[in-house]
């Protein structure tokens, strides 16, 4: 969860625009090393709405998809060709998305900013509360019990 774990945690609390209240989790062990090699989330943020996590070190094809279902429609991002499909209210087929010009490479804003003694004040509250969200799964792995964000210092 502490490695590829983070990702789907932070791109959750992205699409939600804020962080979970509650988080349950589960941790496996396939391949019988001392660290978990896949796992799964389950977020629920205020107002009830729901997040699921998955992270796995153990398939043989690493495919990455991102789903959100709302109640005005669902955006999806394919595991095979990355297209942003868009499909709303009664729509019968999903609708390609034009995607936006990409942003600069993270790692090379980093470095940017790392030279040039900048902080990044808008990331650090996203950091801590995916730094809070892991600690949440592995408590929630260990215990077997919903874990409260707000329990954590």
């Amino acid at each position: 969860m502490i490695d590829l774990g983070a990702h789907p945690l932070y791109l959750s609390m992205l699409v939600h625009g804020e962080a979970p209240d509650h988080l349950t989790a589960q941790v496996g062990f396939v391949t019988g090393r001392e660290v978990e090699d896949n796992a799964a989330a389950l977020l629920r943020y205020p107002g009830g709405v729901l997040g699921v996590a998955e992270m796995s070190m153990v398939g043989n094809y690493m495919g990455y998809s991102l789903e959100v279902v709302g109640t005005e429609g669902s955006v999806a991002v394919g595991p095979a060709d990355q297209r942003v499909m868009l499909r709303t209210g009664q729509a019968a087929d999903w609708a390609e998305q034009e995607l936006s010009p990409a942003l600069a490479d993270p790692f090379d804003q980093w470095v940017e900013w790392v030279v040039a003694g900048r902080t990044d004040p808008e990331h650090l509250p996203l950091v801590r509360n995916v730094t809070r969200a892991i600690e949440a799964a592995y408590r929630s792995a260990e215990a077997g019990t919903v874990v409260a964000l707000s329990s954590l210092s």
